[in-house]
């Protein structure tokens, strides 16, 4: 009894891994496929997914403490600026009853103060938000994202292990077998030779096929 075990492509894609003769244990590699393309595909879902939980752990944690200094920098720049300002708004205020500055020149120092205090509220905001996580719904969205990038990356994987057959059972290897045409019913092929056994990994429509023969080994 054989069985043929059967792939879509020949030579060069086609890389036989054992020989006509040779006695062949159960899960043994018979033969490989070109897989580039799927190795290809393996690579870019791995740097896929990697982004994508490069994010989420930026979200998760906030900024970095760089950052944070940074901002807490400026901030305490712009607190100095707003008493100074305020001050100086004091002192005009005051010299306005004796005529010594105009209406004008006051107006302007307290717009110059209104201005810092904006900064002081804006920063004071900012390095808030920065000691926080992300926002709930960014988490939730790019949480979403990496599960998408691992469902592709095994998708990818699975495709690349594809390219590669082992041996369902001990066996010796009866052989090479190539044939041109449509798979037809109970395993036989349309032309070329007469299938014994069954086929494994097939489609039931196909041009050409590569076919390893297994003959059981004798107990």
């Amino acid at each position: 009894m054989y069985n043929r075990l059967a792939t879509r492509a020949g030579p060069p894609a086609y890389q036989p891994c054992v020989a006509r003769g040779d006695e062949v244990k159960s899960g043994q590699l018979l033969f490989t496929l070109e897989r580039e393309s799927e190795a290809s595909a393996v690579r870019q879902a791995e740097k896929n997914l990697a982004q994508s939980q490069s994010q989420l752990d930026d979200l998760m944690k906030g900024k970095r403490p760089t950052e944070i200094a940074s901002l807490e920098a400026q901030l305490q720049q712009v607190q100095a600026n707003l008493k100074l300002a305020n001050d100086d708004f004091a002192r005009r205020e005051q010299l306005l009853g004796t005529h010594v500055i105009s209406r004008e020149e006051l107006d302007a120092a307290r717009m110059q103060r209104d201005a810092d205090q904006a900064q002081v509220d804006q920063l004071s905001s900012d390095l808030e938000t920065a000691k926080l996580g992300g926002r709930e719904d960014a988490i939730r969205a790019t949480r979403a994202a990496v599960e998408s990038q691992q469902a592709a990356l095994d998708k990818a994987k699975w495709s690349f292990d594809q390219k590669r057959q082992f041996a369902p059972t001990n066996a010796f290897c009866a052989g090479h077998a190539v044939s041109s045409g449509r798979m037809g019913r109970g395993g036989k092929s349309g032309r070329g030779f007469a299938a014994a056994g069954k086929f494994e990994g097939c489609a039931s429509l196909y041009r050409r096929k590569f076919c390893r023969k297994l003959k059981p080994a004798r107990r």
